[in-house]
């Protein structure tokens, strides 16, 4: 999009790379802009809360709701505007930064050599989270799969995956192997995954992205358990 607009929003374009976890294309097009540090990291800062903003299960766990939020965007052809003078940042920022905290302290329910399986409670905070904190786990360890579960209102559990061999093991194969997944090579998702099948998807993903590296021979050996979050 960025080329077909021959760069009249390139800014915008950083942002959105940025908050969909592109961070090397951010990068390269802040430089094309020849933007300071400073002003790199915060168009870093806005695609990520504002990617943030669109996890929840419905409109009531957001802190802005889109068309709100759209509408509040629009007129800045500059998002360095956007961040200086919309109040709608200031409550991006502090949504963001109060539910962060909860990052800091989450522990794995199952780990393996591939990788590592989170399960987070039925709150606002973790279902906002959830995608943000996937993309930091990816982030961390590039070479090992993550998955973040968290728990839904219903009972059912969602599902973001981020595969850390998107070539060989792309994320998108493995979550539509399961009802209403899907997404792309390196970002996928589970929309509903019933609790009773939490082990059963554990073992189905350290089976598949174990497969991607070295085969393992018993999987359930692998596994370690922690205490639920």
């Amino acid at each position: 999009m960025d080329r077909y607009l021959q760069g009249r929003f390139r800014a915008w374009a950083a942002v959105a790379a940025f908050g969909d976890n592109l961070d090397p294309v951010g990068t390269a097009l802040a430089d094309k802009m020849a933007m300071s540090e400073q002003q790199t990291r915060a168009l870093q800062r806005l695609g990520t809360m504002l990617n943030y903003n669109a996890y929840g299960e419905s409109v009531a766990d957001l802190h802005i709701a889109p068309d709100v939020l759209y509408r509040a965007l629009h007129p800045f052809a500059d998002p360095l505007d956007f961040i200086d003078d919309a109040r709608e940042y200031r409550t991006l920022l502090d949504g963001y930064q109060c539910d962060a905290m909860h990052m800091e302290g989450l522990l794995p329910q199952w780990t393996a050599p591939c990788g590592a399986i989170y399960v987070l409670p039925n709150a606002r905070w973790a279902r906002r989270i959830s995608g943000v904190f996937a993309n930091r786990l990816a982030a961390t360890d590039a070479g090992r799969s993550w998955a973040v579960l968290t728990e839904q209102s219903s009972g059912c559990y969602s599902a973001s995956v981020r595969s850390g061999a998107p070539m060989t093991a792309p994320a998108h194969r493995f979550c539509e192997s399961f009802a209403s997944g899907g997404g792309r090579k390196m970002a996928a998702g589970v929309n509903c995954l019933p609790a009773n099948d939490l082990e059963r998807f554990a073992a189905a993903f350290f089976d598949y992205f174990s497969s991607a590296n070295a085969p393992v021979d018993h999987l359930a050996d692998s596994l370690k358990a922690s205490p639920p979050p």
